[in-house]
């Protein structure tokens, strides 16, 4: 992992983490500690890594995540290890190593060894530190969710520091339906349509594709057969609601991103230099006709009506006159009993109505309208969030996600003592039976880990006597001793 003498190709855009901290790196001596968290920073402690992993003869752990603090640094790993090498300590049970910025910024390092996490990207600060993301790990899909400027702007950041961190050189990266940009790297593929970057796509040598709106058709095939690579040559992101992501990052206006793999959430700043187009670009939206064809052409300027802006008109004309109906002295009356909705929901699903008679209890089973209408949501008291399987798939973590008819949060408490969504079953990772194990969902196996039961309105682990929790009202759910606290407290909607 060699840093060049001379800055990257490629100028970083005005404000970005690696602009404001790589103007510090010339200043000080290549060994003296640093204070900073630029690229200088990350290389090197990556790269003492490798060297440690590799002075120990072993491996180095597969990562998801990187935080660097003010004077430590912290490695999520994906699979628990509890035998870190020489100069690193391993923290709960196997899930985190750490050490010391100082030690690391003055260590010894091979220069000739390859380069562990090339796709490691800024995903923003949390009150610990400056978090990196390493998109090789998703194994799937990473959906960017949430406010459309801010998800775009992530995405844009990410394809400029893939083409100019000093641990990402070779990365290919692929971006459909983007709206070119000032500052965009040369080294990106830009394309329309993925038929357009067919001949990219085709590197066996694999690398990043970003999308700036879920695909559909036969695109749509595409994009999961590239995700679930088993041998992960290709890291796919979709700007957008995307179904059954492996990671799903949700980010609102403010820039706040709530990941599922942090105890916390990510702070990710909005440059506003960036030019990042808006939601209703057509310029910006992958997606073509159901066999995977492009839209052709787009808004010509001056254009006032289009079949979008008269659907909203219809829709905006006919919510008017609704309204209107409750208004008008003798117009047509309803029932003043508000219909009934789970508790902790954001409001009700659009389509979806409820009857007035329908009971807390049963409206998990009365919502006919979801794609699984079978089981119930389970609200978190804290937050009035409800518990996802998100991606759900095998291993995914469980998260708190805003309430909806998703059928990843519809949960059954099965006769044989697990609790399931999908035909999945809640489960405390690798048989965890300490505080702070994460749960996820998982393949029904019978393994003890797997029993889980509602107890006075808390899911309760009994292999680990302990309950799920939602640690400082975060949306990534761990077991924790039982004590009655609200972040504890799971009911039933």
């Amino acid at each position: 992992m060699t840093l060049p003498r001379q800055p990257a190709e490629g100028v970083p855009h005005r404000g970005s983490w690696l602009a404001r901290l790589r103007r510090s790196r010339g200043a000080a001596p290549r060994r003296a500690a640093r204070a900073d968290h630029g690229s200088w920073t990350v290389d090197r402690v990556v790269r003492a890594l490798a060297t440690a992993c590799d002075s120990a003869n072993r491996g180095v752990p597969a990562t998801h995540a990187i935080v660097v603090g003010a004077d430590t640094v912290w490695f999520h790993l994906r699979t628990p290890d509890e035998q870190p090498p020489a100069g690193w300590t391993s923290d709960d049970d196997g899930r985190t190593w750490h050490a010391q910025l100082r030690r690391l910024q003055s260590a010894s390092v091979a220069e000739s060894l390859e380069e562990p996490y090339p796709q490691l990207v800024s995903l923003g600060s949390t009150g610990r530190g400056f978090v990196l993301l390493n998109l090789r790990q998703a194994g799937g899909v990473i959906g960017l969710e949430g406010d459309a400027r801010q998800a775009r702007a992530l995405a844009q950041d990410w394809t400029r520091e893939l083409a100019t961190n000093p641990w990402s050189r070779g990365v290919r990266v692929v971006r459909i339906g983007f709206k070119p940009g000032v500052g965009d790297p040369e080294a990106a593929t830009g394309a329309k349509t993925l038929a357009e970057a067919e001949a990219a796509l085709a590197d066996e040598g694999g690398g990043v594709l970003l999308l700036a709106g879920a695909p559909g058709g036969r695109d749509r095939e595409r994009v999961t057969r590239l995700a679930d690579d088993p041998e992960g040559r290709w890291s796919v992101v979709v700007v957008g609601r995307v179904e059954d992501p492996r990671w799903r990052f949700t980010i609102d206006s403010a820039g706040v991103v709530d990941t599922g793999l942090l105890d916390e959430p990510v702070a990710h700043r909005l440059d506003p230099s960036a030019d990042v187009p808006a939601p209703g670009d057509p310029d910006a939206d992958p997606a073509g006709d159901p066999d995977g064809g492009s839209v052709p052409g787009s808004r010509r300027p001056g254009r006032l009506f289009t079949p979008g802006r008269l659907i909203v008109a219809v829709v905006a004309v006919a919510c008017l006159a609704g309204a209107a109906l409750f208004l008008v002295p003798g117009g047509i009356s309803f029932s003043s009993t508000p219909a009934a909705k789970a508790a902790g929901t954001h409001g009700a699903t659009p389509g979806a109505s409820a009857s007035p008679t329908t009971t807390p209890s049963t409206a998990g089973t009365a919502a006919s309208n979801g794609p699984n209408p079978l089981g119930v949501h389970l609200v978190n008291h804290l937050t009035g969030k409800c518990l996802s399987g998100s991606a759900g798939s095998d291993g995914t973590p469980l998260i708190l996600y805003g309430c909806d008819d998703n059928a990843q949060q519809r949960w059954n408490v099965v006769s044989d003592g697990t609790i399931q969504t999908n035909g999945l079953c809640m489960d405390a990772a690798g048989g965890g039976t300490t505080a702070g194990t994460i749960v996820q969902i998982a393949r029904c196996s019978g393994n003890p880990a797997q029993q889980f039961s509602l107890r006075a309105d808390t899911l309760y682990a009994a292999h680990a006597n302990m309950c799920v929790d939602a640690p400082k009202g975060g949306t990534a759910i761990r077991l924790a001793p039982c004590n009655g606290s609200a972040s504890e407290v799971f009911r039933q909607g």
